[in-house]
């Protein structure tokens, strides 16, 4: 059985003895997380109004745009040390994410004040300044997940992780089902997080010694931060801007349809993180034929993924969301280069080249802002879309160009070495 293990992985250039039992976990963790947030959407459209969703996904959105002065780079950092054998980063780099998370708390409650004082939207407003207190104990300690990945252990995050997220979809339900106001709905999501991350790091902490003390990169910290957020922006960005423009009910209307292709996202996030280990142990890989297996996963998403939007969304979500329903069967297309644009990332981040991504996510956003624009606003469906399609081509485009110059060159060195 081994040996059989051992040819198939030579054969389809993957490491099967360990994908299967990993994959198996991470899909298992992303499909339940994407039942979980698929419930969530449809409690808000079916309880709630379309108003209130996207009250909701604004007061989140806001406080995730502010994380990024958390550094939560750090994370890829400790992660990339604990699969070194280094886990005592983890312990410095949470240190420096929760004094970072104090500023967060206090940006966001000045938030909630003007929402309060200036803006009159008392709902939104309470939210953010309830939500602030517990912003460092959300961000702080939210690393602790890169003790078990970097161990390859995908298995004691995925319990984990499914536990919060759990438990968090009970409490929104339940609250929608009583008709909770929007504060208690936002501080009880941050809250159950909080309270569980927290718990989950001091778990790992005991485990780890700190003596003597290891210092995190901070400076690639910063620089996998960038990194992050330029790959994020749009997910950050997106609910801010429509809400500014369009109203908290039109966000509504596109948080409904975009929870369906972000869970989709999420899935082959997922699946390609239980690489990202392997990606930094091995300097061979099968490049050709992880391409196509990519690119032959996201076909087979997209196919699955319209055939679900077209039976299920209209008796999940009813009438009331035809503009959503129409949106999302929009995405279908873009759903095909999701894996191969994750796999792309996960490459370049094992490859230490930050500022590769960084350049080219800006260069995507460009292109996509370009396009948009070109598009215009006579339909705001057409113009999202084109938008959205624009940028996920643009990344795949220019770090295909880039992937395939790197693996050029890394044959030539090992051509020129075999002659010598």
């Amino acid at each position: 059985m081994k040996l059989l293990s051992s040819r198939l992985s030579q054969k389809v250039g993957l490491d099967l003895d360990y994908f299967l039992p990993s994959g198996l976990w991470v899909g298992a963790r992303y499909t339940i997380l994407g039942i979980l947030s698929l419930g969530i959407s449809i409690a808000f459209a079916r309880l709630g109004t379309a108003e209130l969703y996207g009250q909701y996904q604004f007061s989140l959105a806001l406080v995730s745009f502010l994380s990024v002065l958390t550094i939560p780079g750090l994370n890829t950092v400790a992660l990339i040390a604990v699969a070194k054998g280094i886990p005592k980063v983890l312990l410095s780099a949470t240190r420096i994410c929760f004094q970072a998370g104090w500023l967060v708390s206090v940006l966001v409650a000045l938030i909630g004040i003007y929402y309060l004082t200036i803006k009159d939207q008392p709902a939104v407003g309470w939210s953010l300044v309830g939500a602030s207190a517990l912003l460092p104990f959300f961000y702080g300690p939210n690393g602790w997940y890169t003790y078990y990945e970097g161990k390859r252990d995908f298995q004691s995050t995925t319990k984990r992780i499914l536990l919060t997220n759990g438990l968090v979809a009970l409490l929104l339900l339940w609250g929608l089902w009583q008709d909770w106001s929007l504060p208690i709905l936002v501080i009880g999501y941050f809250f159950v997080n909080a309270a569980l991350t927290t718990f989950y790091y001091q778990e790992i902490r005991k485990k780890i010694s700190s003596d003597p003390p290891v210092n995190a990169d901070v400076k690639a910290g910063v620089l996998y931060t960038l990194q992050k957020s330029s790959y994020t922006l749009p997910d950050t960005i997106q609910p801010l801007l429509i809400s500014s423009l369009f109203g908290f009910g039109t966000l509504g209307i596109f948080m409904i349809a975009y929870a369906l292709v972000n869970s989709a996202n999420g899935l082959i996030g997922a699946l390609s993180a239980t690489y990202f280990p392997l990606l930094l142990k091995y300097k061979k890989l099968v490049h050709g034929r992880i391409v196509l297996q990519n690119l032959g996963l996201g076909l087979l998403l997209a196919i699955a993924y319209f055939s679900f939007v077209t039976v299920l969304f209209i008796p999940l979500y009813g009438t009331r969301f035809i503009d959503s329903f129409q949106l999302a069967q929009y995405f279908s297309g873009v759903v095909v280069l999701m894996p191969l644009k994750l796999y792309f990332s996960s490459y370049f981040t094992a490859q230490n080249a930050p500022g590769l991504l960084i350049r080219t996510n800006l260069a995507s956003y460009a292109i996509a802002v370009a396009v948009f624009l070109l598009v215009g606003t006579t339909s705001v469906i057409a113009s999202f879309v084109s938008y959205y399609a624009a940028l996920q081509l643009a990344t795949v485009i220019i770090l295909g160009i880039a992937y395939y110059r790197r693996v050029r060159a890394e044959s030539r060195i090992v051509l020129r070495k075999t002659r010598e």
